[in-house]
Parts: C-alpha cells; structure tokens; sequence
C-alpha cells in the first residue's frame, strides 16, 4: 500500500506543477492571480480570482501532497497559492471565510509551524465574528474554525497543539 500511495502523491506533485504553469499562463494574459475551479462542458479550464469560495482548497492540496512528498517544489507552490489568500482575513462581507483560509493557511501552519500563518487564521475568525455579531446567526465556518481549535479558551491555548483533540 505504501508504494501505491507514493506513487499517487508524486503523479499529483507533477499534475499540480503542470496546473502551476497553465495558471500562469492565464495570470498572465488576464492580469490577475487564479485558481483552478473547474472543467467546463468542453474540459477547458475555468478559473477564479482569490474570493470565490473554494479558493482555498488548492493551496490546502499542494500543503497535503508536501506533507507526504516533502518536496520543496511543492512547498512552494503551496506557498505561491497561500498568500494571495491573505487580505481575505479582513472581509468581513463573506461567511465562507473559513473554507478559504482554513484549508490554506491551517495547512502551511502544520507543515511549517509558522505562527503568522495562525494568525491569519485568527484575524479570519475575528472578522467572521464581526459578522455574526451584526446578525445574530453562526455559520458553518465560525464552527469550522472554532473546532479546529477544540474548545481552545485563548489564542494562548491554540499556540500550544497539545492539548488539540483531547475535548
């Protein structure tokens, strides 16, 4: 089994650097920063910018198959992918924040333990707050976010991962 999942995550390392490059290409001739989102009836690529809600699936993906591969390559895709996601910490008009920044930058945070990326995190959930707060009702992604902490009662208790999993 071990062969066959090695040999799965390097033929998605090598599709996800041939991704790479198709969005470059596009990047580049319509002048803003994609992500793949689908194939359309005729299986062309169809792309988004950074606030359509699956945004943040891709670069999760690229940080799960660098988990397995540790390839550097990949990390920095995975990189690339995250950080264009970062101003989306801050909007405070949309409830599926958590889908895009949890995917993307909970995974760089377990795979580089780099607290910035936590933060991100942080400020997301801050500002889906500042959403519920105005209308009184909770989405799935503040509960998405608030499990992925279990139950932490400070930011201090989310720097420290050991107690994670045990609520």
């Amino acid at each position: 089994m071990e062969h066959l999942s090695s040999r799965v995550f390097e033929r998605a390392a090598q599709q996800f650097v041939l991704m790479d490059s198709y969005l470059d290409s596009i990047s580049a001739g319509c002048g803003t920063f994609v992500y793949p989102r689908s194939l359309d009836a005729s299986g062309a690529l169809v792309t988004s910018d950074s606030k359509w809600w699956c945004s943040g699936f891709f670069p999760g993906s690229l940080w799960l198959v660098y988990e397995y591969t540790h390839d550097e390559n990949i990390k920095s895709l995975a990189l690339k992918y995250t950080q264009p996601l970062s101003p989306l910490q801050y909007r405070t008009d949309d409830h599926d924040i958590g889908f895009q920044l949890m995917c993307s930058f909970w995974n760089a945070y377990c795979q580089t333990g780099n607290k910035d990326f936590l933060s991100v995190i942080c400020n997301g959930a801050s500002s889906l707050a500042d959403i519920n707060g105005a209308s009184g009702w909770v989405t799935s992604s503040v509960t998405n976010m608030s499990a992925m902490f279990n139950g932490a009662s400070s930011l201090a208790d989310i720097n420290d991962p050991s107690g994670w999993g045990t609520s």
